[in-house]
């Protein structure tokens, strides 16, 4: 049960369906226990009787209590249907009043036992919806005093067992609706705090995703590429586990800028992010490294492999427009490094940016390996 999509009253009808349904199940035992004190003094006809008339009130609520399960447990649907259930069990448990007591005075005591102990019974099932609860005991009630009435003259038990289950079932429905109050609350407390824990996880979510993305084109930031590099590049130290790196920079970036405006701009460092995460392999990471700059980790390969994937960004961008309104398009000049054993993150930053500097100065929209022990030039910017 997803609790904190759910409101108070219907986690609380819910759980009391549940716990009737339960309780419902059971009563056959207390046929058995009836049939077993009864059948010293009442003759078996009148057992069988109270019986014949119990299971098919029986039957019929769990089959109505199946339907509301069913049907999602509604309490705006099924609260007045769940009244006449309870209404209807504690009629049938009051019909013992008249089919069975009346015989013997011991008989009619232990059967004012049995009724006090079904009230107390259901108790627990109906405590998160009080109103059925009330439904169930004024039934039972009526029954018993109508049954007492007309049933217990000759063992004189009618007056004892009417005030004596009169004043039981006032204790219990007193007892239990301060207990049904605070277990309501409860529940209700438990979904506002499952609910701010869940506002709370999505906010902490949000704020990490913030902390780590860049807003403008939506793949990770520049922080973040900190922190993954130097964890690849620790990583390879420890475990001899290498990996290349990319660093892109969009040709003639600021002439795009300079015709068609930042907005403009905006736009085209969107779909060039997007456009290299299409190109990159599943489980590469993509970041903006600055201005119209991307960078890009890719694990476990070897200069071959990382070569193929430059090209094959290269080839994207340069295939087809950027922007179909404008019509835009940009080629990518990409430096390409592979960190080895002995690198640190600034020598594996500066073999990139000096093999990006080549390309750009061979021509701009190609593909330059670098080497380990590069000095770092910085990137043309145009």
């Amino acid at each position: 049960m997803d609790i904190p999509a759910r409101e108070p009253r219907q986690v609380a009808f819910a759980e009391a369906v549940r716990g009737i349904s339960e309780t419902m199940r059971s009563t056959p035992l207390g046929w058995a226990l009836v049939a077993w004190l009864a059948h010293w003094q009442a003759p078996p006809w009148r057992i069988a009787a109270w019986v014949g008339v119990f299971v098919p009130i029986w039957l019929v609520n769990v089959f109505l209590l199946r339907r509301v399960a069913r049907e999602g447990s509604d309490p705006t649907r099924h609260s007045r249907l769940l009244w006449i259930i309870a209404a209807l069990d504690g009629i049938a448990w009051g019909l013992a009043v008249p089919w069975l007591m009346g015989i013997d005075r011991t008989l009619d005591s232990w059967m004012a036992v049995v009724l006090c102990g079904v009230a107390s019974v259901n108790a627990p099932a109906y405590i998160t919806e009080f109103n059925a609860f009330r439904a169930l005991l004024l039934a039972l009630w009526l029954t018993v005093l109508a049954g007492a009435a007309t049933s217990l003259q000759a063992t004189g038990s009618a007056i004892p067992l009417s005030v004596g289950i009169t004043v039981y079932l006032v204790v219990l429905i007193r007892g239990m609706r301060i207990i049904a109050n605070r277990v309501t609350e409860g529940i209700r407390l438990a979904i506002e705090n499952a609910s701010l824990a869940s506002h709370l996880e999505r906010a902490l979510e949000l704020s990490k995703r913030e902390a780590t993305t860049d807003a403008l084109t939506g793949v990770a930031n520049r922080r973040s590429l900190d922190e993954y590099l130097a964890k690849c590049v620790e990583r390879n130290r420890e475990q001899n586990e290498r990996f290349g790196v990319l660093l892109l920079d969009l040709d003639h970036f600021k002439q795009i800028n300079d015709r068609h405006g930042h907005m403009t701009g905006d736009r085209a460092l969107r779909a060039a992010a997007q456009r290299i995460q299409q190109a990159l392999r599943v489980g590469d990471m993509c970041a903006r490294y600055g201005g119209e700059e991307f960078f890009a980790v890719l694990p476990r390969v070897d200069s071959d492999m990382a070569l193929e994937v430059a090209e094959r960004i290269r080839r994207t961008m340069e295939s087809q427009p950027l922007l179909s309104n404008p019509t835009l398009r940009a080629t990518v000049s990409i430096g390409v490094a592979i960190c080895d054993r002995l690198m640190t993150v600034e020598q594996l930053i500066a073999a990139a940016d000096a093999a990006v500097y080549a390309a750009k100065h061979n021509g701009r929209n190609q593909v330059q390996l670098g080497s380990h022990d590069a000095a770092p030039v910085g990137a043309l910017r145009s």
